[in-house]
């Protein structure tokens, strides 16, 4: 089984062709680079945690009746202004008019000094994303304020909350803690450090051969659905069916997997598979081989593209009518975009992004971390308003 870093996997992706793989919104543990197996560098179990205000890094809760949480760089809202258009820029829609930029946008940077924050999460109150680089789960006040630790558990990747608890994937298991923090509570050591997804049954997400992998959110047995080909998994989405899925190899199918599983059905197949999404129609996946955003429909049939162009994709979020995309793996790249669901037509909702990772969305806003080419406490956790 092939394990590999970011970096080295956007390299890869650089030069490869689209029958080869590429990746979404967490980093695995690399044998090469970390210096040992997945096994080998299985540490300590989470813990709870908070931010020094002395050093800005990250530290083990303090005893009991003690504190000594801190901001990390919440910063004043600032207008986003457009850009002017380059009339000789490659289209990035399916539509016949180039993309634009949004006007009137607020951009407000949530947390700075994060350690490859690569997976975000949101809910009504909080914004929550695993810092992989620093060991943690944290959260923000979606309006601004203090971040703190949820957490603190090795390789944590991947994240989701329902409002009541916050889920992540690591390199000890799948874990939840409640959204005011408190012990966290292992649900299955069967997880990854891969993405997860929320369904209407438990939480998803894949083994250590990259098999499809799923565990009530009450705690219970992991159940072992249908295997993998030994890649990373990066697409995930689910809906009250069926858990849509693909591993990190140009030749590994995008199935569709009922939630009991009982039946997995192949929708496309050839395809390099970073985010993904799902709504009552299609599945959509942003694939980075060819910076083309995807579609299939859920009974199978043929792919179509919704938009192209958007070199160095990574992550997909979704609302009714829009698709939100990170994409770019420098600061000149990187970019937020939203997507017309039926048109294709691309708006820019921010660039200059260094490497701009994982994203979710509200009612009104769109949130992406970004990584700052993966150095030590270089990421940040950001929003737009309105999306």
């Amino acid at each position: 089984m092939i394990r590999i870093s970011i970096v080295e996997r956007l390299l890869f992706v650089s030069v490869v062709s689209a029958s080869v793989g590429a990746t979404a919104c967490r980093a695995q543990i690399a044998d090469v680079a970390d210096g040992g197996s997945r096994e080998e560098n299985r540490a300590s179990a989470p813990q709870g945690g908070n931010v020094s205000s002395s050093s800005g890094r990250y530290e083990p809760a303090p005893e009991a009746g003690t504190s000594d949480a801190g901001s990390i760089g919440a910063r004043a809202p600032v207008t986003f202004l457009p850009i002017e258009e380059d009339a000789s820029a490659d289209a990035v829609s399916t539509s016949t008019a180039a993309p634009t930029y949004a006007q009137g946008e607020t951009i407000v940077t949530l947390a700075t000094g994060q350690s490859d924050p690569y997976c975000v999460t949101v809910d009504a109150t909080n914004v929550y994303w695993a810092a992989n680089g620093d060991n943690t789960v944290m959260k923000v006040p979606i309006g601004g304020g203090m971040a703190t630790i949820l957490a603190v558990s090795p390789f944590a990747t991947g994240i989701a909350t329902d409002g009541t608890s916050v889920y992540w994937s690591g390199g000890l298991g799948a874990y939840k803690v409640s959204v005011n923090g408190g012990m966290p509570v292992l649900l299955s050591s069967g997880f990854t450090n891969d993405n997860i997804v929320l369904g209407p049954t438990g939480l998803f997400g894949t083994d250590g051969d990259d098999a499809l992998v799923g565990v009530p959110i009450a705690g219970g047995m992991t159940t072992r659905y249908t295997g993998g080909s030994g890649q990373n998994t990066y697409g995930l989405a689910a809906d009250s069916t069926s858990v849509y899925w693909s591993n990190f190899d140009g030749t590994a199918p995008i199935l569709k997997t009922s939630l009991d599983g009982s039946a997995s059905i192949t929708l496309a197949t050839g395809h390099v598979v970073f985010g993904m999404a799902v709504d009552a129609t299609y599945v959509y996946w942003a694939e980075a081989s060819s910076g083309n955003i995807m579609k299939v429909p859920l009974g199978g049939g043929d792919p179509s593209t919704v938009a192209s162009g958007l070199v160095g994709i990574s992550q997909l979020a979704m609302d009714e009518a829009n698709l939100y995309v990170t994409a770019g793996s420098t600061t000149s790249t990187g970019l937020v975009a939203r997507v017309d669901k039926d048109t294709g037509f691309v708006t820019y909702l921010a660039v200059g992004q260094n490497q701009a990772w994982g994203i979710a969305v509200d009612a009104t806003s769109v949130y992406w971390t970004t990584l700052g080419n993966e150095a030590p406490q270089s990421g940040t956790v950001m929003k737009a308003t309105p999306k």
